[in-house]
């Protein structure tokens, strides 16, 4: 690794806003970034990176995909792996030894890290363990606990939220809404919707969808934060809050954010980072309770996937996390004092 250059590989780089991401890495003062970009569909949109490979998706066979990326890394001299999805965090987790052999640095923390943070119930149960507020929550294995568990939870005096242990993307999350007399789609392209228990458990015998790893707990609304975290072996280092201004309450991609300093989200961010360990990324949702209370609602283990707003807003939380992987110092960072508006746009890129 030379003093003024690093060469980085970043996966899915055909999702949205990857551009961002990449842009970011390459408005770096300090450093010059060669960027690999990776992804599972050979034809992704890579335009924007200065070399692109396709790999296996990690959910058909995670050892075809370590091989490929693995392969990758030594064809092109990759020093540092930046994953940009669940599956390809979790298959890099757990195969960090391997890239530490050839000098490679990953940003994801220990697998046992990862594994906390994408499945919702371990997740709970950890931090509660570690005496770390969550609010009320319970485990659902069927469609009858389901309705003991909105019992438990208020319904039907308040909503409550259904969702897979280890979904993502907004896959399979229900609000139960005693307000909402017939089941609503959310989303066109998966099962998400909104609407009172009766309407959802016949919604869900239609589809045969069983509830058997699932968890409940109460709908806190719209005030939710997404919060972009760099950590050291579980120590803080940058915690940016980013509060969701979004017209569709389950939308998988941001539809708008307002990037701000918030004393309690940024408190609760480096609790969570404290407890779980973290070593390199985490991206948090974070909701706001009527009381005001900082709430987690789901974690990941990788940059989240909107980060680019925090970009626009003045803090380049994806070369920061380059600076912490390779030791260089970081520049003190800091969410700005006054709250900025960020809006999603689409763009052209010049290729040649």
């Amino acid at each position: 690794m030379t003093a003024g250059h690093v060469r980085v590989l970043v996966t899915s780089i055909g999702g949205h806003f990857c551009y961002e991401v990449v842009d970011a890495l390459r408005r770096a003062p300090d450093f010059s970034a060669f960027v690999v970009g990776v992804d599972a569909d050979p034809h992704a949109r890579a335009w924007h990176v200065d070399a692109f490979a396709h790999v296996p998706h990690p959910d058909a066979s995670e050892d075809a995909y370590l091989t490929r990326l693995l392969e990758i890394c030594d064809q092109l001299r990759v020093e540092v792996v930046i994953p940009l999805s669940e599956a390809e965090s979790r298959a890099v987790a757990g195969a960090r030894r391997r890239f530490e052999e050839r000098g490679i640095v990953a940003s994801v923390s220990a697998a046992e890290v990862v594994f906390r943070m994408t499945d919702k119930g371990t997740m709970f149960e950890h931090l509660e363990a570690n005496e770390v507020d969550v609010g009320p929550w319970r485990l659902v294995g069927s469609i009858r606990e389901a309705g003991k568990a909105l019992e438990a939870l208020g319904y039907p005096a308040r909503p409550v939220v259904l969702k897979q242990r280890r979904g993502s993307g907004s896959r399979g999350i229900i609000i139960v809404d005693a307000a909402v007399e017939e089941f609503t789609p959310l989303l066109p392209d998966r099962f998400c919707g909104r609407g009172a228990w009766t309407a959802v458990r016949d919604e869900l015998h239609r589809r045969g969808c069983l509830l058997d790893a699932y968890l409940a707990m109460p709908y806190y609304g719209s005030h939710v934060f997404d919060v972009d975290c760099l950590a050291r072996e579980g120590s803080p280092m940058l915690v940016v809050p980013r509060l969701r201004q979004y017209i569709n309450p389950l939308s998988p991609v941001n539809e708008g954010c307002c990037v701000t300093r918030n004393d309690a989200i940024e408190r609760y961010a480096s609790t969570l980072t404290q407890a779980f360990s973290v070593d390199g990324v985490c991206d948090f949702d974070v909701a706001l309770s009527d009381d005001g209370r900082p709430r987690l609602l789901d974690a990941s283990c990788r940059l989240s996937g909107s980060v680019g707003a925090a970009v626009a807003a003045g803090v380049n939380v994806p070369a920061e996390l380059v600076r912490l992987l390779t030791k260089r110092p970081l520049l003190e960072s800091q969410p700005p004092a006054a709250p900025i508006q960020v809006r999603p746009v689409p763009r052209f890129v010049r290729v040649r």
